[in-house]
This record gives structure tokens, sequence and C-alpha cells, in this order.
């Protein structure tokens, strides 16, 4: 699967897939896809269950994707529903007069039961249900395009975290491959150097031979012992490594074919990359959600020098045991109301401009940390593509010196078995052969790892389908990981 973040239209995701593939096809035999070893997809998949800050990232994700109906919840009409009950207890006194009528008139409000004092003693009960349907708050319509704008932000920060894992397992990876190699190389030096040694005691014990040859090949083979403790706890440590990203290893590891051959980067020139890098780096990405993101703020901010308007309608019921000062019958009022509602802030102590300028200044340093992570991504990019074409041409230079090591181990057995070489010519011919062992072996991995950082940095996806096609390389011979 190639570019899904950014889709690069100048056709350099399939030159970098044909870049893998034809090397693939030219070093890898069919029968060699059938291996039963842990290869690196098995270790990817592992991972993506077993990381913890990869499974932290999907959690923001989640989190952060219900920012947007949040944002669209403002759209939508609220409704209330309130109740309430209450008693009165309250004692009142009118000034009617009574006091200092006489004659007809005590008499007729005595008749009536008119009194200047009387308690009051009821209790009331009301409900009401309000809905206010919002129909226009501008911050509602920013604080949308902000929300949309902060869940794209989250989703390419889980594409960023998933390319950093792969990156981060492949890294693991090759290096225990490499320690694998290299304690498989001191183990088969170790072996020669003591094969030496017994054949130097030989020939000393025969006459044949002299006190040096047995004293270097001593001093050479303590080296490589102490060679050989360094590279079993550089290995162990890388396994530790990839388990903390990725558990438990499933099985040994699948073991770079010996025949690999790089192929060379189409086209060659770094500004070819820094340019895609610009464009399509996903940290770039997001640093521009992150520029849009604080733009979205400032209309936010601003808008809230803007009216509002609210259509609000309410609907309720009052019950009332008495009328007022304890005269009539009990109260029944029932009855709605629809309004609409403009509100504006005409001053708020400098407070939304403030607010104002202040995500403005937030967004002036958002470009600035653009333009730096735009700069960083050019560099990166020009750096993976000149290592690629370094390293496949270190690989092919060491691929010469180990012919070349080899061709001198030889000619130096033959000149030894006819006297004119010495035991410890041997001894520096197979180290120099081993020392280029392990430098190819490093230079390899180096290239792979390589060509997962070229893609990262320009932007292309990095999946599961990119982890096979890396995968493919080690598809041949057995690993004791």
């Amino acid at each position: 699967m190639w570019p899904t973040a950014a889709p690069v239209t100048e056709g350099t995701g399939p030159q970098l897939k044909k870049l893998l593939i034809a090397t693939l096809l030219a070093v890898v035999p069919p029968a060699a896809m059938a291996g039963q070893d842990a290869s690196l997809v098995d270790i990817y998949q592992n991972a993506l269950d077993y990381n913890a800050r990869f499974a932290a990232e999907q959690d923001r994700l989640r989190a952060r994707r219900e920012v947007l109906p949040q944002a669209r919840s403002a759209f939508l009409p609220e409704i209330g529903v309130e109740a309430q009950w209450g008693y009165t207890d309250e004692r009142t006194r009118l000034d009617l007069g009574l006091d200092e009528a006489v004659g007809p008139a005590a008499d007729l409000a005595a008749a009536l039961g008119i009194s200047e004092r009387f308690d009051s003693r009821f209790e009331t009960r009301q409900g009401a249900v309000q809905v206010v349907q919002p129909l226009y708050r501008g911050e509602n319509f920013a604080r949308l395009e902000q929300a949309r704008s902060q869940v794209s932000a989250a989703e390419l920060a889980l594409e960023l975290a998933h390319q950093d894992l792969i990156l981060q397992v492949a890294e693991a990876y090759f290096q225990l491959q490499l320690g694998n190699e290299t304690v498989r190389l001191t183990e088969a030096e170790l072996a020669s150097v003591n094969a030496q040694l017994e054949r130097a005691r030989h020939n000393l014990e025969a006459g044949i031979g002299s006190r040096t040859d047995v004293d270097e090949a001593l001093a050479r083979r303590d080296q490589v012992q102490a060679e050989q403790i360094s590279a079993r706890n550089e290995r162990d440590l890388a396994r530790q490594q990839l388990q903390q990203l990725a558990g438990p290893l499933p099985g040994p590891l699948t073991p770079i074919s010996p025949e690999f051959r790089p192929s060379a980067l189409d086209p060659p020139q770094p500004d070819h990359w820094a340019n895609l890098a610009r464009r399509y780096n996903l940290t770039v990405q997001l640093a521009h959600r992150d520029l849009e993101i604080a733009r979205q703020e400032i209309q936010y901010r601003r808008a809230a020098h803007q009216p509002r308007v609210d259509l609000i309608g309410r609907y309720g019921r009052r019950w009332q045991d008495e009328g007022p000062f304890g005269v009539g019958d009990r109260l029944d009022v029932e009855g709605g109301s629809v309004s609409v509602q403009l509100s504006m802030p005409l001053y708020t102590g400098g407070l939304t401009t403030s607010r104002v300028r202040q995500s403005e200044a937030e967004r002036d340093a958002a470009l600035q940390e653009l333009t730096e992570i735009r700069r960083g991504a050019e560099l990166r990019a020009q750096e993976a593509s000149r290592n690629l074409n370094s390293g496949r041409e270190r690989i092919l230079a060491l691929e010469q010196a180990l012919r070349s090591a080899r061709g001198t181990e030889q000619a130096v057995r033959e000149g030894l078995a006819a006297g004119m070489r010495t035991t410890a010519d041997l001894l520096q011919a197979k180290q120099q052969r081993y020392a280029v062992e392990r430098q190819l072996a490093a230079a390899r991995y180096a290239y792979l790892l390589g060509y997962l950082e070229l893609q990262a940095a320009v932007g292309l996806a990095l999946d599961g389908n990119t982890v096979r096609e890396v995968d493919s390389f080690l598809r041949s011979g057995n690993g004791d990981g």
C-alpha cells in the first residue's frame, strides 16, 4: 500500500518499491519464502498488540474523536426540565381603618368576616419544560471546524506513532540479527583460532614450530574470547530491547540472505527527496494541522464579539393551595411562551481583544514551528537518501573486500604450508576476513533500515505491506535469535 497520508504524484512510491522488489527477485529464491522462523512481519504484528505506547496513541485518537460530536451538539436544541415545591407560612396585617370604624361600617365588616390581620399557610408546586434552539452563534461554526482539524491531527499523530513503531521494531530486529551474526562469527573465529593453536602446539612439540607461534595464537584466542563475551552481551541487550517493543519472541529470527544485492536509488539526487519531504512528511503535515487549529482558534475568539440569537420555547404549570392573602380558591396556572432572544456583549473589559491577541501570537509560533519542522524534514530526507546511496556503495565495496580477504587467507594458508608464512600471518588474515564479514552484515542491515527511514522521511506510507517487503530480504537461511 503506497502513499495514503499524502499521495505522491511523481511516482516516487513505485520507484522505491521497485528498488526493493528488484533486489528481492534477484537474490531470494521462491522456496525461501516458506521459512518457519520468526520473521519481521511476525514481530511487527506482535508489536501492534503488545506495545503500550502505540496503544496509548490509539486511545488518544478515540478521545480526540469525541470533540467532533461535542462541537456538533452546540447546533442542536437544549432541552431542560425544572420542578419546584414550596411551603409558605406568613402573617399579614392590612391597614383598613377598621379599628376606628363605628356604627354600620363596623357591623358590615364583622358580618363579612373582614379583618386587618390574618395568617396564610399554603403549598406551591410548579414544573416547566424549556427548549433553547441556537439560531446563530458564530463561535459554534469556528469550534466545529477546529474540531475537524483536531480529529485530523489526532489521526496523523496515530499514523506517525505507527510509523515510529515500525522503525523502532525494524531497528531492534536488525540489531538482534546483527548480534546473532556477530556471535556466530566470533564463535567461528574462536574455533578457527583454537584449531590453529592446537596446530602450533603440535608443530612446537614436533620441533618444526616456534614458541612465538603458540604465544601469538594464545593471544589471539584471548582477544577473540573477549570479543565473544562483548558480542553476547550486545546480543542479549538487543533481544531485551526488541522484547520491550514487541513482547516475547515467537521463535528464531530469519537471517538476511547471504546473496543480498542492493539496488541503486532512483533518482539519486537528495534534493528530489527533500522536496517530497517538504510536502508529504507526516511530521510536516501534523505541523500544518497545528497551524490550522491555531488559526481557527483566532476565529473562535473573534466570534465572541458577535451577537447570539436563540429561539426559546417554554411550557409550565403552577399549583397553589389558596389565593393570595388566604383569600379565594386554590390556583392552577398553565401556559407556554415562544420568544427570540438576541444577546451581544458590548464591553467585557478588554477580555475578548486580549484573547484574540493571545491566539494570534500562538498562530505565529505555530507558523515558526512549521518552518523549523519542514527544514528538519528536508534535511533528514537528504541524509536518508545519501545514506542509502552510500550504504549501497559500502556493501559493494565490502563484498569486494571480503572476496579479497578470502583470497588473501587462502594464499597465506598455502604459504604457511610451503614454509613461507607464519602462524601469525594466518591468524591476521583470518582476523581480517571475520572483521570484513561483520562489517558487511552491519552494512546490509543498515541499508534495510535506511530504506524504511527514507520512506518515513518523504511521507510514504509505512504499514504492514512495507514491512512484508523488507521482510522478504530475510527469507533465506536460519537464525538463532
